[in-house]
């Protein structure tokens, strides 16, 4: 892609409050720099030619983001990937899902799974868990592999209609369990010391990696920010870091969350899997996760191996899988984990895409004529769709408009469907960097293939534009009931906590087609204590 006037704005967010970054061109020595340039507008006063920007630009918080540029239709590439910020991260989490036996009454705690749903159930204490009757903040609080039997912290409660977390939980059921010990309790008692009690919260010693509680998160009303959890006395009572804001008497029934910035691994594809005699699967672009916030008895799927299959070890780039793998010489594409409950439905809205170009009329009836020079403008969008339920049409054809990209691993596929032609985009973790940013972690959102130039004017001198949001919160997150699922996480973009201070981070937009090439670097100042404006977007 090159300047020109049309605005083509790869949107991160939704177009509601979207942030602003100043864009500073870069490009190999003796390149032309090629896109994101000051134009002209209509009156001749000078527009932006591109900016990059997430809104708000808070830690810890919901956040759109935003790309815009300008493009000379010669120049226009179809292949580009955004280098999001350092501090923004997608949807968190991977699930497991398992199956009751038998019902649980009103009042009752304990849950009884099907044997085949529940192998290597026994590290997942302190694990949310949600499904129909599962109660708010209801986690894992005992779970027992020989009775395929898991203690919930809170009893099931009466039912209410139209409330799906009342009880009673019906046999059958398909309930949803997190790959990680963040959770949070309704009943705590925070006075002005640094200790804390919760009949609920099941309190663990030892340190977060290994499953306990020591050096967690803990947020909440009468407690500072930025505190944790420096000691665990019982199940029921923890010592934090910096003394609490309550009365002397304490303030009872807080609601509190614990270990909500601790990063876990997430549902994902990978497509550069091998597998090995003894059940292993070997992927390095997987990631795995070996810790209590990993991937250890979550599912994996894939061509060849066995239904039911989960990850009973790992070892690097080696899981080593509960039922069998057919070895072969092939690469594989398979999925981690399910989506959690917190996690875009599949189709949900979570892309918009506004262009301005000169369609030709031979492919979009009814448009100007090319030799008008007058550009049209139209708008589309695109959805989420999870790892497991990728959109396999894309691929279809000699043109690919949807390939993952290799050796990646995906946590979704932005799927675009037009009147003419799908085209699909992905959502891919770099948790070690990539030869754009390396060493640097982030997230990338990736287009293969974008069909725009076969709607456009042949040389049409009008230039092209199109813009891309990329929501915050879908819709159907917007909706999980408060206390469902792991806590803060009802959300598709969100960026990391920052303790203290500032920090600058950087988004880089980049053509993936070497005859087109561009490179846009957008900087933005996040800061601990954040301010409300729109210094890293202008909305």
């Amino acid at each position: 892609m090159q300047a020109s006037r049309c605005t083509v704005a790869v949107l991160l967010t939704a177009a509601l409050t979207l942030a602003l970054l100043a864009f500073v061109p870069a490009a190999p020595a003796g390149a032309v720099v090629s896109g994101c340039t000051p134009a002209a507008n209509g009156t001749g006063a000078a527009v932006p030619g591109a900016e990059i920007g997430e809104y708000p630009a808070t830690p810890s918080g919901q956040s759109y983001g935003k790309l815009a540029c300008t493009f000379t239709a010669a120049a226009l590439s179809a292949k580009f990937t955004l280098h999001d910020f350092q501090n923004a991260f997608y949807h968190p989490g991977e699930g497991r899902n398992v199956v009751t036996a038998s019902g649980t009454a009103v009042g009752g705690t304990v849950i009884t799974l099907t044997a085949a749903s529940s192998s290597t159930i026994g590290g997942f204490v302190n694990h949310g868990i949600s499904g129909q009757g599962v109660p708010k903040r209801g986690f894992v609080k005992v779970a027992n592999n020989a009775t395929h039997q898991l203690t919930l912290n809170t009893p099931v409660v009466a039912a209410v209609a139209g409330d799906p977390t009342t009880g009673p939980i019906p046999a059958g059921a398909t309930l949803n369990i997190d790959n990680g010990t963040s959770r949070s309790v309704d009943d705590a008692v925070v006075k002005n010391t640094t200790t804390v009690t919760s009949a609920k919260a099941n309190f663990k010693t030892g340190a977060v990696a290994l499953g306990g509680d020591v050096g967690a998160s803990i947020q909440g009303t009468d407690i500072p920010e930025n505190a944790t959890i420096s000691a665990v006395v019982s199940p029921t009572q923890a010592t934090i870091s910096a003394a609490g804001t309550g009365p002397a008497a304490g303030d009872i029934n807080q609601v509190l969350s614990i270990g909500v910035t601790t990063q876990t691994t997430t549902a994902r594809t990978a497509n550069d899997a091998t597998y090995q005699a003894g059940n292993k699967v070997t992927s390095a672009a997987a990631a795995f996760g070996s810790n209590s916030q990993g991937d250890i008895g979550m599912p994996v799927s894939g061509t060849g191996i066995a239904a039911g299959a989960v990850i009973t070890a790992i070892s690097g780039n080696v899981a080593t899988l509960s039922a069998a793998v057919t070895v072969d010489s092939a690469t594989h594409t398979i999925t981690i984990g399910t989506p959690s409950v917190t996690a875009p439905k599949n189709a949900d809205p979570i892309q918009e895409w506004g262009a301005q170009l000169d369609l030709n009329p031979a492919l979009v009836a009814g448009s100007n004529k090319c030799a008008l020079n007058k550009p049209e403008s139209f708008g589309i969008t695109g959805v989420w769709m999870n790892p497991g339920s990728f959109d396999p049409n894309t691929n279809i054809g000699p043109l690919h408009f949807g390939d993952q990209p290799a050796t990646t691993a995906a946590v979704a596929q932005i799927l675009v469907k037009t009147a003419v032609v799908s085209y699909a985009g992905y959502v891919i973790q770099r948790p070690t960097g990539d030869p754009t940013r390396a060493g640097v972690p982030h997230f990338d959102i990736t287009f293969p293939n974008v069909p725009v130039s076969l709607a456009l004017c042949a040389a049409s001198p009008a230039g092209v534009g199109f813009m891309i949001s990329t929501n915050a919160v879908t819709a159907s997150q917007a909706a999980i009931p408060t206390g469902v699922g792991r806590p803060s996480t009802a959300q598709a973009r969100a960026t990391k906590p920052l303790i203290s201070g500032s920090s600058a981070t950087t988004a880089i937009f980049k053509s993936d087609d070497a005859t087109k090439p561009f490179n846009v670097t957008g900087t933005c100042n996040v800061f601990a204590t954040p301010t409300v404006d729109f210094h890293c977007g202008n909305g």
